[in-house]
């Protein structure tokens, strides 16, 4: 039976992180050639060679009803990360230089993506519990997964994935091989992580407060069924 992992989140919510644990537990259960992991957001996304793999872990944002019907029709294991939508826009635009209207679009469908799957079998890992500076949650994500994991091996994931090593990681893109190295903008993404140059910011909570007021009730409005839904505050 293949085994199906989709790490869905919004943008800024440390789901590279959950997709990057979830990819290294796969790759341990077994032959690494059986595993594979990839980006998608659409059904057509899913690269053919999937068929031929036993373990597979997708990342994914905003996603498509189709694609959620495809995860659902395989019994997929859904591991979803989610943010204030607030922090993380202005994270977004922070590091990827964009302006907060276009990250407020993209969290925006993010938020819808999320809203859609709350309602299926799930793993929940909520950034302001900073899960990623959790050692166990690496072995939250392997019960979630059914795959047995060693105190020694999780540990090792961990300590692969935190945040000091990941930032030191990211500043180091451009020297990857020319197959793993994807130019983004002015920067580098890893295609094999997902990692990018300007992953990691300032990772505080309830920075949004700080936002001019007009802006600060638009947003809140933006998103609030969102926030209603998740428990975060107005």
């Amino acid at each position: 039976m293949t085994l199906i992992v989709a790490t869905v989140g919004l943008h800024g919510s440390a789901s590279t992180w959950a997709f990057n644990v979830a990819r290294e537990l796969a790759l341990a259960a077994g032959p690494p050639e059986d595993a594979l992991s990839f980006y998608a957001d659409r059904v057509e996304d899913i690269p053919p060679k999937a068929a031929t793999h036993s373990r597979i872990v997708i990342k994914s944002h905003h996603g498509s009803p189709e694609l959620d019907a495809w995860l659902s029709e395989r019994a997929a294991h859904l591991v979803l990360s989610l943010r204030d939508p607030r922090d993380a826009a202005i994270s977004m635009a922070q590091r990827f230089k964009a302006p907060l209207r276009d990250a407020v679009t993209w969290l925006r469908r993010d938020c819808e993506r999320l809203d859609r799957l709350r309602a299926r079998p799930h793993l929940m890992l909520r950034y302001e519990t900073r899960f990623f500076d959790r050692p166990e949650t690496v072995t939250a994500i392997a019960a979630h997964l059914s795959i047995a994991v060693t105190a020694d091996a999780a540990e090792a994931i961990f300590e692969t994935y935190r945040t000091e090593a990941v930032r030191a990681f990211a500043q180091t893109l451009g020297v990857l091989p020319a197959q793993r190295r994807q130019p983004f903008g002015d920067a580098f993404m890893d295609r094999v992580t997902h990692i990018h140059s300007p992953h990691i910011g300032d990772g505080r909570s309830g920075k949004w407060k700080q936002l001019p007021a007009e802006i600060r009730q638009a947003a809140t409005a933006t998103f609030r069924p969102f926030l209603a839904a998740f428990d975060y505050e107005e």
